[in-house]
């Protein structure tokens, strides 16, 4: 009778609490996905075409994408190539601009997100971005290098701390040719056209030379004046300057004489190159070109051509070398972190080449042969590396 009698109380407890659910309203969590909602899908963002299609080649900077419903606030827009952020340069509703992103891949998806948006722009076809610089030279770590330069057949020939020139062949191969036999270091070199070194004593007046096939240097010409950087115009002579010294030329005869304009001697001139009948120089703060008038080497007026100062960006950075391009455009290496970048006069514009792609080191700038541009770096302390930098460009005529 005891067992009898719990067994109906623990029944009548069940029944009891069942009665009591069924007399509360049940409420259950609201849903994530409301099927109601309006997704206003008309609004989504979307990708209509990339300019570069399908993949950017070296030498491309940005990267414009084009569609609708982006937003023309920057900050609301966020894009990728694959899970790498690009950092966005411009954009409007219909168009996004960004630096080539810091990533080598191919068959990269490319998305934009656009804050407040439910849905996300996809492009799935798969875009390229190959690799557009390298460590270059197999440079040994205790090499320090001087100078260096190339001849026609991208072999590169370089000038070390320890008086030693060495060559290096494209596929990375060394050889020593020589040794330089003055005490003072080089400032620079260049590959003559019989295929002999030329070598310029740091602030003398004495070129020096290591025939084709190899040897220890010789004297080959005294100058008109101290100079520390020279360039071949394309009549044979050989220009060149120093500090405050105005330009050397010196013909094939080696006969040579100063020639140049008031302000071309007021220079102190750290870089020295000549392109489309002009000789450009710089110092820490500015380039300057004055044109060749004759077959003699004779110089017209003296103009400057960019000032560090004009540009917010880098006035506070020094110039270091330059270059120019088959586009009449500079490519300058500096102290700055973006260590090269392009100055175009025709729209007097500058923008980094490779936007926190490249090391943040700069140094000497010497064009090869095709679109390679060589960058010696020498502002880390101890560092001697060598890159070579694939521009997409040809380096300008003489």
């Amino acid at each position: 009778m005891m067992i009898q009698s719990f067994w109906k109380q623990g029944l009548g407890i069940v029944l009891g609490i069942g009665l009591l659910f069924l007399a509360c309203e049940y409420k259950s969590p609201k849903a994530i996905w409301d099927p109601n909602e309006d997704l206003h899908l008309e609004s989504a963002p979307t990708i209509s075409r990339i300019d570069p299609p399908q993949i950017a080649p070296p030498g491309v900077l940005t990267i414009s994408i084009y569609g609708k419903n982006f937003s023309p606030n920057i900050e609301k827009n966020f894009v990728y190539f694959g899970s790498t952020k690009a950092e966005i340069k411009s954009c409007t509703d219909t168009a996004i601009t960004v630096y080539r992103p810091k990533v080598v891949g191919t068959n990269l998806p490319v998305i934009v997100v656009v804050q407040d948006a439910y849905l996300v722009a996809k492009d799935t076809t798969g875009y390229a971005i190959p690799a557009v610089w390298k460590a270059y030279g197999s440079l040994p770590s205790l090499w320090v290098v001087e100078a260096f330069a190339f001849d026609k057949d991208e072999n590169l020939y370089v000038a070390r701390l320890t008086k030693e020139i060495t060559k290096i062949d494209p596929t990375e191969a060394r050889t020593d040719l020589g040794v330089r036999t003055y005490k003072k270091k080089t400032t620079d070199m260049k590959i003559a056209p019989d295929g002999s070194i030329l070598l310029l004593e740091t602030a003398s007046n004495k070129l020096h030379r290591i025939p084709p096939e190899g040897g220890d240097s010789q004297p080959y010409a005294d100058l008109a004046a101290k100079v520390s950087y020279f360039d071949f115009d394309a009549n044979g002579n050989i220009l060149a300057g120093g500090d405050k010294q105005g330009i050397v030329v010196l013909k094939p005869d080696l006969s040579s004489r100063v020639v140049g304009d008031d302000l071309i001697k007021q220079i102190k001139i750290i870089w020295l190159k000549v392109y489309n009948g002009y000789v450009y120089i710089a110092d820490a703060g500015a380039i300057y070109r004055a044109p060749i008038l004759s077959s003699d080497g004779d110089l017209g007026s003296t103009e400057k051509v960019f000032e560090m100062a004009s540009v917010s960006r880098y006035a506070s950075a020094k110039i270091l070398s330059f270059a120019l391009s088959e586009e009449n455009k500079l490519y300058i290496g500096t102290t700055h972190a973006d260590a090269v970048f392009i100055y175009d006069p025709t729209t007097q514009s500058t923008q980094p080449l490779y936007k926190d792609i490249l090391p943040a080191n700069g140094g000497l700038l010497v064009w090869g042969n095709t679109t390679f541009l060589y960058l010696y770096q020498t502002q880390v302390a101890g560092s001697n590396t060598m890159i070579r930098i694939d521009t997409g460009k040809n380096e300008a005529s003489k």
